[in-house]
């Protein structure tokens, strides 16, 4: 069944996506003598097509579709017909039709006007379906200077990329066409549906199963209610992100999916919410007691705003514990909503649909009640089901404190962890003191020591978040320069983009390390390079945004014979997918 259902995922991602996955190749230039004062001159179009692909001739059959080139062309210039190289003949399915594989040219003449001379600038538009196993719909628009009446204009376009062409040609995924826009959210939504799925995420489907079985019974409007608020704060949350990414993309710093894990400040913040969270679920201390004895007037016991100010806090912790994991499908839909002249409309729109699609199972749940009728009735399991839920959030601190180590020092790490020791003791007199047996004067020592753990660990966390160690580069780091050097050695190249915060990166590790791996590696003699993103590194920024990714894991297969085209492997690895990349790369 399971098998089935990840099948179907796949048809649909390879239907949705599709618009953003072109690999044709697009280029122009410019040819041809000018006369004195104006003239005429050629722009060549040039496709360049992958092996074992083809585009369609500019007439097709009512199953395929004709490939254009248009211009725009300055006022007073005006294009003659096209030159369209001669086409081959295709035949699928019984049908024949014309095409091209390899390369295709189009040249369209171009008369100036007679008075003309000087720079003209010329944008040159293309539309294809490229078919293989799939087909898929790609477009490009390409600027170029020609200079006309001094000289002639062969060999002195300069070029500019406009969209899609040139970024195609080094790598990157084009971005989406107002024709894509709609795909690549749908695309979104379902990376947002299988992020659920992630190791990230484990930690909060605990607290959502605990709190759908609280529900049991409960009427069906306030459990939507609550749903609703759950799917308001992720989406909220998700829209920060967006918002934050877009002002410091504005201000030429290069972030990506995960930049927030990139700084020792904020994991340390992380730390400390789950380690509170940790012992708030392990039954150290309760807030609600706290609340209702200093007459806060958002009560949290309340039947109309606590469950679902809880529901939108449990939105806003999912998308905080699950922003180190790009899940499949989710790679290609942010790289495009970061990309470069992506509007912030469409960001907005890749990052709300993600938020949407993260929330739908939990909003499927609440609208079928039939479906919440499979958990158990609300009991005194859930007591200790509570209590077992805080040992994934444990879990998770080890991992932060982990990823504090590799960004800070030992110092660091020693820092780190002294202060949630503080912290615990505080949360820990909090939970004894603070209730309506404990005396006033009770109340107030622990109180006083709480503050007092507070401050220090506070004052802890920032001084460790600001050591840094002195670690050794490790032999397979990577490097471009590097990189470029094994390849015209005639070494296939395997690099791994990585980070220490990205659990999906460290459970593809299995896959790269595991023997069917390391045979290929040994047969073929490819080395392996890792380029490490735990620390922000302009370098790595600039190889995920030329790939069209907003963050890792991105893992590259290079072979000496195409330097230039590497494969790019999916989000999660297997031993097979990484062995028969390797084994590719080397026919």
């Amino acid at each position: 069944m399971m098998k089935r259902v990840f099948s179907a995922c796949i048809f649909l991602y390879a239907c949705l996506i599709s618009p953003l996955m072109a690999a044709v190749g697009f280029s122009v230039s410019a040819k041809g003598d000018s006369a004195a004062n104006g003239g005429d001159f050629s722009i060549v179009a040039k496709f360049d097509i992958p092996e074992g692909a083809h585009i369609y001739y500019k007439t097709a059959p009512e199953t395929g579709m004709p490939t254009t080139v248009s211009l725009d062309l300055p006022e007073g210039f005006s294009a003659g017909e096209a030159l369209w190289q001669a086409p081959e003949q295709f035949s699928q399915f019984g049908q024949k039709y014309l095409g091209y594989g390899g390369t295709a040219t189009v040249e369209i003449p171009v008369s100036a006007p007679k008075d003309f001379s000087g720079q003209a600038e010329i944008t040159v538009k293309a539309s294809w379906l490229e078919c293989d196993k799939i087909c898929t719909p790609g477009e490009a628009s390409e600027k170029i200077t020609v200079s006309v009446g001094k000289g002639g204009a062969g060999g002195q376009a300069a070029k500019t990329a406009d969209s899609a062409s040139e970024t195609a040609q080094n790598g990157a995924k084009p971005s989406p066409s107002s024709s894509g826009i709609f795909a690549v959210c749908l695309a979104s939504l379902l990376g947002g549906i299988i992020l659920n799925l992630m190791p990230c995420v484990f930690p909060v489907l605990g607290l959502k199963v605990l709190s759908f079985a609280k529900n049991a019974g409960q009427d069906r409007g306030k459990t939507m209610a609550q749903a609703l608020m759950y799917t308001a704060g992720i989406i909220a949350s998700f829209w920060l992100l967006a918002a934050i990414l877009l002002a410091l993309k504005g201000a030429g710093e290069g972030l990506g999916w995960g930049f927030q894990l990139q700084n020792p400040i904020f994991v340390a913040a992380m730390a400390w919410l789950f380690t509170a969270i940790g012992l708030n679920l392990f039954g150290v201390f309760e807030t609600g007691f706290a609340v209702a004895q200093t007459g806060v007037k958002f009560q949290f016991k309340t039947a109309a705003f606590g469950p679902n100010a809880a529901a939108f806090f449990s939105g806003v912790l999912a998308v905080a514990v699950a922003s180190p994991c790009t899940a499949p499908f989710m790679g290609t839909a942010l790289g495009a909503a970061l990309a470069e002249g992506a509007s912030a409309a469409f960001t907005f729109s890749v990052f709300g649909f993600l938020g949407l699609g993260m929330a739908l199972p939990y909003i499927a749940i609440s609208a079928f009640p039939a479906a919440a009728k499979l958990l158990p009735k609300p009991g005194a399991w859930m007591e200790t089901f509570k209590q077992i839920l805080s040992f994934p959030m444990f879990a998770a601190v080890i991992w932060l404190a982990y990823v504090f180590l590799l960004q800070t020092s030992a110092e660091g790490l020693a820092g780190l962890l002294i202060s949630l020791l503080l912290l615990a003791f505080a949360l820990f007199l909090f939970g004894r003191f603070f209730t309506p047996q404990s005396r006033a004067k009770a109340k107030i020592a622990a109180g006083a020591f709480s503050i007092i753990a507070l401050a220090g660990a506070f004052f802890l966390s920032l001084g460790a978040a600001e050591t840094k160690s002195a670690a050794e580069t490790p032999a397979n780091a990577w490097s471009a320069e590097r990189q470029n050097r094994l390849l015209k050695e005639g070494k296939i190249v395997y690099v791994d983009f990585t980070a220490s915060w990205c659990l999906t990166c460290q459970a593809n590790k299995a896959a790269i390390y595991s023997n069917a791996a390391k045979k290929a590696f040994e047969r073929t003699g490819a080395v392996l390079l890792v380029g490490d993103w735990t620390n922000r590194s302009e370098e790595i920024s600039a190889q995920l945004k030329r790939f069209g990714r907003a963050g890792v894991p991105l893992n590259l297969v290079y072979s000496p014979s195409a330097p230039d085209k590497p494969q790019v492997l999916p989000a999660l690895l297997t031993p097979e997918i990484v062995a028969d990349a390797i084994d590719k790369a080397a026919r």
